[in-house]
């Protein structure tokens, strides 16, 4: 039986990394670490703009916040981060992917999914591990990897 060969998405608001899991008994490799600060065109496009707003009685005018910047930030590294993520999986090394990230962002990778990705997807963690070093992230992932 071949072993599941599993590429696992970390990330955050500001950071992400992918690791490689061979397979049951193989040790985690980090495979690449991004930063938001790495995509120059990840600029902010203020969210503020002409709208309306009652202020009691007489005219109505004001600033309508439809999408915050830091939302718009989340989708653009996002789409960054899935980006690298293809890049990684089209190598042809794996098998599934396990995807962790804090509520916000696993929602904004979730709809950013490719469909090549999104097939492949085993499970996903709704959890930052970003900070864990190699060996501690096992015990983190077990439901969702066969150490």
């Amino acid at each position: 039986m071949q072993p599941i060969r599993t590429l696992i998405l970390l990330a955050n608001e500001h950071h992400a990394r992918l690791i490689a899991h061979p397979g049951k008994g193989g040790a985690l490799r980090q495979m690449a670490h991004h930063s938001h600060a790495e995509w120059a065109d990840d600029a902010v496009i203020y969210a503020d703009r002409e709208g309306r707003m009652r202020k009691g009685e007489g005219p109505i005018s004001g600033l309508d916040r439809s999408t915050s910047e830091r939302t718009q930030e989340r989708a653009h590294f996002s789409a960054h981060v899935l980006a690298a993520t293809g890049q990684e999986w089209a190598a042809d090394r794996y098998d599934s992917l396990v995807i962790a990230a804090p509520a916000k962002m696993l929602g904004a990778l979730r709809h950013g999914l490719p469909v090549a990705l999104a097939s492949a997807l085993h499970g996903d963690l709704d959890s930052d591990l970003l900070h864990l070093p190699l060996e501690e992230l096992g015990e983190h992932l077990a439901g969702l990897i066969v150490l």
